[in-house]
């Protein structure tokens, strides 16, 4: 089974607590956030979490 798209983000709130933890000049950076979202996306797709389609067609909330 796939993730779905409110998944990955739930996941992915996590992910950038933990990159502001370690890189707390990002805070406030939607640049930063956005590029974040795709990597995350990105390494989920690589993993087969979420299939080429999500991956290419799901929208970057940031």
């Amino acid at each position: 089974m796939s993730t779905t798209k409110r998944q990955a983000l739930r996941e992915f709130k996590y992910v950038w607590e933990s990159i502001l933890s370690e890189q707390p000049n990002y805070k406030g950076d939607s640049i930063a956030k956005r590029e974040a979202f795709n990597n995350f996306i990105d390494s989920l797709n690589e993993d087969g979490e979420v299939t080429d389609e999500q991956a290419a067609t799901w929208t970057n909330p940031f």
